[in-house]
């Protein structure tokens, strides 16, 4: 399975959910616009697309479908591309530090060290349970 899929189906509570984030980022598109370039008619028309496609996706969420695959297809690459880069930055910044440091320090966590005096790997249970600890097993 892979981190990233486009939802070809997706349900009327995903694309109600989608045109609300699309209405915020139009709005929020339209508050940066006119406070970069104080241009009006950008603003309105940017509002007017934001409470079209709040209303549209409120009431009639299977119109919005052709917009969110559209989005979905456009926005693929960059999501596949943030998701290697995350998983990337997660092995290399935090798993191998990790594992280096312990291999640096002489630590072998899973005792994969081969031992020619030993006649088993065998690893003997020390503890005693009683006859109660059979009747609470979790």
């Amino acid at each position: 399975m892979a981190l990233t899929e486009i939802n070809w189906t997706p349900t009327k509570r995903e694309l109600r959910i989608f045109a609300l984030a699309l209405t915020v980022l139009l709005c929020l598109i339209a508050a940066f616009n006119y406070n970069a370039t104080e241009s009006i008619p950008v603003v309105v028309i940017l509002v007017s697309a934001a409470i079209l496609l709040s209303g549209t996706g409120l009431i009639s969420p299977q119109h919005i479908q052709p917009i969110y695959i559209t989005w979905m297809v456009l926005f693929y690459p960059v999501r596949w591309i943030v998701s290697c880069l995350l998983i990337a930055m997660v092995y290399y910044l935090v798993i191998f530090p990790i594992g280096m440091t312990l291999r640096i320090c002489g630590h072998d966590l899973v005792a994969r060290r081969f031992d020619s005096e030993a006649t088993s790997y065998w690893k003997v249970k020390k503890t005693i349970r009683q006859e109660k600890d059979y009747f609470r097993q979790f």
